[in-house]
């Protein structure tokens, strides 16, 4: 192994971080795929919903298809987040080395080789790495310089 190539990464894993990865990732997955438009067909049955009420003052498909899509935008996300939190919440620190191998979490406990991983996608504040129906995001204010950005984004 080659350790110039190595890229070692230490940062604190506190509340602020952790709702960053949180919205991040949860943004991530409800602008792609079919989450997306399960969103737009409930907007839609919403609407359908107000003509319905309008032509015949039933408020069914309204009131129901409201339920909807407050349950869709707010209490989902609400419910992933508390799941989220309760989850991680004894991780202090998160520590990396991302080598030619793929990248290993926590010291030596995990890692995720690169033929495993299925996509990292770039984000203006940081990295999306996906591996499965995992998820992970390494922002890029964790990177100690440039140069180590600079590494990270070869591997990938």
């Amino acid at each position: 192994m080659n350790t110039s190539k190595e890229i070692k990464i230490n940062y604190n894993w506190d509340k602020k971080t952790a709702l960053n990865s949180f919205n991040e990732i949860y943004k991530f997955e409800y602008n792609q795929g079919a989450k997306k438009f399960i969103g737009w067909f409930i907007i839609a049955l919403v609407q359908f919903g107000v003509v319905a009420t309008l032509k015949k003052g039933d408020i069914t498909i309204l009131a129901f298809s409201t339920f909807l899509l407050i349950y869709w935008y707010i209490i989902k996300k609400l419910i992933a987040k508390k799941r989220f939190l309760d989850t991680i919440k004894n991780i202090k620190n998160i520590n990396l080395v991302i080598n030619k191998n793929g990248i290993t979490f926590n010291k030596e406990k995990i890692t995720w080789k690169w033929d495993e991983i299925s996509e990292i996608k770039e984000l203006k504040s940081g990295f999306i790495i996906i591996k499965d129906s995992n998820h992970f995001f390494l922002p890029k204010e964790a990177f100690n310089s440039n140069k180590d950005l600079e590494k990270f984004i070869q591997f990938k």
